[in-house]
């Protein structure tokens, strides 16, 4: 099947002095036996080796590795001048200490060929520590609008396993410049209402286990602006479901018991809970 019959795939990848990892990441996205992609680097004014390393990748895969060079902005506005550049059908991002797993792009390609009604698809996350060990799997359910609302999206949905037609994103727009942390959650709060969510019950990327991330180091209030921006995102998506769907206090806060309640049931029924405690010991045990 040649590539105009391949659906393109962009990646945006925002990278700050993680010259330790940016490489791994860009092989990640190379090693998808997939044609039709590009993967865009935003890189927001590093001090390290990154640019050095993004450049030979640059120079030798110049139509699909594209540098674009900023002053430090931070991650989100990073995210956004990636975004802004993408030419895809199909957009997804990946922070640069982060990795695909191997054939990532056909899985979700294939969903969304299979249905051109489908808006977003988005797969579970296996968790890697600093040399690349398996610790747990982060297991997703079905999407599931009411506990998103009400207890955040990045607890629904992990975003370096989310992808979404670009045309959603230019109806939508791109991420709140003024959110530091939580930018991912809010933005998939507005990207996500109302379309058709499919999820892929595998692993399509890996995150990495950070001590504390470089933001995080340099900023002493960061658990605050956690607390605050997640705060901010589950107010706001209230504030829209209780207009959109005319429901008093009352019956808010018994759907919101209620989709708490189904969630830990069917975490539970589907061993989510128990296996991500074996994993987490079996890692332990072999340290």
């Amino acid at each position: 099947m040649g590539n105009k019959n391949k659906l393109k795939i962009s990646i945006v990848t925002p990278n700050y002095n993680y010259g330790k990892y940016i490489s791994q990441t860009i092989e990640s996205v190379l090693e998808q036996n997939y044609p039709n992609f590009e993967h865009i680097i935003i890189d927001d004014g590093s001090t390290d080796n990154s640019l050095e390393i993004i450049k030979k990748y640059v120079e030798k895969y110049p139509d699909q590795i594209k540098l674009i060079q900023q002053g430090n902005s931070g991650q989100t506005p990073a995210i956004n001048r990636g975004l802004k550049e993408v030419t895809g059908e199909i957009v997804g991002w990946i922070n640069s200490d982060d990795l695909f797993m191997p054939d990532a792009f056909n899985l979700i390609a294939k969903k969304f060929r299979e249905d051109d009604k489908i808006d977003i698809v988005f797969g579970n996350v296996d968790v890697v520590d600093l040399n690349n060990r398996f610790i747990y799997k982060i297991r997703h359910l079905k999407y599931d609008y009411y506990f998103a609302t009400f207890y955040g999206y990045s607890k629904v949905l992990t975003s370096n396993a989310v992808f979404w037609r670009k045309k959603i994103q230019d109806e939508v727009g791109i991420m709140n410049d003024s959110l530091k942390v939580n930018m991912d959650g809010e933005y998939f709060s507005r990207l996500l209402n109302g379309r058709i969510i499919v999820h892929i019950n595998k692993s399509l990327a890996c995150f990495r286990q950070q001590l504390v991330s470089i933001a995080g180091k340099n900023d002493h209030s960061w658990r605050q602006k956690v607390d605050d921006e997640i705060d901010y995102e589950i107010k706001k998506s209230i504030e829209y479901f209780r207009k959109e769907k005319k429901m008093g206090s009352i019956k808010i806060n018994a759907l919101k018991i209620y989709s708490k309640t189904k969630r830990i049931f069917l975490k539970t029924i589907f061993f989510h809970y128990q296996l991500r405690f074996i994993e987490k010991l079996f890692y332990r045990l072999k340290k």
